[in-house]
């Protein structure tokens, strides 16, 4: 009961968190991690091997952000192999 006592009314915002909380929070932190992390870079020297590396992990990245746009384009949520494999570096 509240003050006038009559029971509350229920919230109109759910308690749970909504699905795009569940992957906006990562995305944000990892923004927020480059955004902290390549001023650091600068004037740093990397070999070649270092490079490819780093390439290979940002082809990583990217290609679970394209995996993410398409499953909400079309509503396809599933994790291919060929993805599947990609993320997990083979």
């Amino acid at each position: 009961m509240n003050g006038s006592g009559r029971p509350p009314r229920p919230s109109a915002r759910s308690s749970t968190p909504s699905s795009t909380s569940t992957w906006s929070a990562p995305a944000r932190s990892f923004v927020a991690t480059l955004g902290r992390l390549v001023p650091q870079l600068r004037g740093q020297e990397f070999t070649n091997d270092e490079r490819e590396t780093v390439r290979r992990q940002i082809g990583r990245v990217r290609a679970a952000a394209d995996w993410l746009e398409g499953a909400l384009d079309n509503g396809e949520f599933t994790l291919d192999e060929q993805l599947a494999q990609l993320l997990k570096g083979e």
